[in-house]
């Protein structure tokens, strides 16, 4: 059966266009793992204007993306219609059968009205295979482009091009003597041998100590404060979990490092590939979260930390500039996910982290600034994000070592992370994500900005 499943699944089986979402028409071929929420209401906002000026903002449009707005808004309309007649004659057929089975059960069937039932079976056996066509050609041109588009943006989230400084703190007293105008100047950080690869990693035991340190120093801080109960992740997601939080990743090698096709999982464009994404990423720890609800929502909210490794592909920025610490594909991290039953229970989660990260830094003595992203750095997935930067000399620029975003209920509607209210309904929790502290770009902060002490020799 398992190799079945993945010769079925492969490449060659036809032309998935989305492991979140597979269309009715390659469901036999590929198994839904989710079946995300489609509701267009809270996508388009207030019409396909306010998409478009959402998507504008994000410095792209819906014509880069090639999606038609009123195409896909009338569409999904035309959906629900679909869903809602095939619901209706699922209720026909039912009703025919159990008249059929008690007729043919008499005695003396009435043979005329036996055949009545068949014909009117076979009729609706037709209508449903009409409207199964439709159906499938709507779930490919309407729900695939719809699943493109992105969440809505925060109030708070800068529309400009450069971040928005909300706070500077300069509470360290940087020693020159002890500084290195580059991180990769110190003896103790080593280049991978491996060939072709931008990995770099930290060799000397005072390094290493540090980066320990600060693992562990971070997962005290959250609990101590009981700001996040701490846990163990898997290094390793699906695709399917890659495509919740990334809209436009499917089939892009830039967006997660895929593993290569084995028995187990298929390939990069089959809909169940896995990926290295690190126990420390905000898709290890939600993977724990996909296709669960919550049944008792008074635990929430509740904020999971995770103390591991983060797995990052090289972005198009990073193929331009220097190898290094700050881009190396792989880095120990401490990530967070915090899930609530309300947009107003998340904000007060996200105030309160964003001041836990302030006291976090300041405990570190460390020079910092918190910034508001701009909407057109922002993922697809996010709708508001503040990040913790440090000066960087090597690259005369400052680089993110926190950061914590606003996902709202987007994610929660395409993965199905759900709890239960009062009334026993299922509804959609709204997500906080991020890394409360980077450790290999905040060493390499560090060194550079003589936070280490004395300087050691070559």
């Amino acid at each position: 059966m398992r190799l079945s499943l993945v010769r079925l699944s492969s490449t060659a089986s036809g032309a998935l266009k989305s492991a979140l979402y597979i269309p009715g028409s390659q469901s036999s071929v590929v198994v839904r793992t989710v079946l995300p929420d489609l509701n267009s209401a809270k996508v388009f906002g207030d019409g396909e204007d306010s998409m478009e000026k959402n998507l504008h903002a994000r410095g792209t449009s819906s014509e880069q993306l090639g999606v038609d707005l009123k195409r896909v808004a009338e569409g999904l309309e035309r959906l629900v219609s679909t869903k809602a007649t095939g619901a209706k004659l699922d209720e026909e057929h039912a009703v025919i059968v159990q008249k059929l089975k008690s007729e043919i059960a008499k005695s003396e069937p009435n043979q005329d009205l036996v055949a009545n039932f068949k014909s009117d079976l076979a009729e609706i056996k037709q209508r449903r295979k009409a409207g199964n066509q439709e159906r499938w050609t709507l779930e490919e041109s309407v729900v695939l482009p719809f699943l493109k588009l992105p969440n809505r943006l925060h109030e708070k989230t800068p529309l400009g091009q450069e971040p928005e400084v909300d706070f500077v703190s300069d509470v360290a007293e940087p020693s020159p003597s002890s500084a290195f105008r580059s991180h990769l100047d110190h003896p103790g950080v080593v280049k991978s041998s491996v060939p072709n690869t931008n990995r770099f990693f930290v060799k000397d035991p005072t390094l290493s100590k540090l980066e320990c340190d600060l693992g562990w120093r971070a997962q005290d801080f959250l609990q101590e404060r009981n700001l996040a109960d701490h846990i163990a992740c898997p290094d390793l997601a699906r695709s399917v979990v890659v495509e919740g939080f990334d809209p436009l990743s499917f089939g892009d090698p830039r967006s997660a490092y895929a593993l290569k096709e084995t028995s187990d999982f298929g390939d990069l464009i089959s809909g169940l590939g896995t990926h290295l994404v690190g126990g420390a990423s905000e898709l290890g720890i939600a993977s724990y979260l996909i296709k669960n609800a919550v049944i008792n929502p008074q635990t929430l909210p509740i904020t999971f930390s995770s103390n591991g490794r983060q797995y990052l592909p090289p972005s198009k920025d990073d193929v331009e500039e220097p190898s290094s610490l700050f881009n190396t594909g792989q880095m120990s991290a401490v990530g967070l996910l915090s899930v609530s039953t309300s947009a107003e229970d998340m904000m007060q989660q996200f105030e309160e982290l964003k001041l836990a990260l302030n006291d976090f830094y300041r405990q570190l003595n460390v020079n910092f600034r918190v910034v508001r992203i701009p909407a057109a750095q922002l993922s697809f997935s996010e709708s508001h994000r503040i990040a913790v930067q440090m000066f960087s000399t090597s690259c005369d620029q400052y680089q993110t070592v926190a950061s914590l975003s606003v996902y709202d209920d987007y994610v929660s509607d395409r993965l199905q992370i759900k709890y239960e209210d009062g009334n026993k309904k299922f509804r959609s929790c709204f997500l906080l994500g991020g890394t409360f502290i980077n450790i290999t770009r905040a060493i390499a902060a560090m060194i550079e900005n003589g936070h280490l002490g004395t300087q050691p020799q070559k």
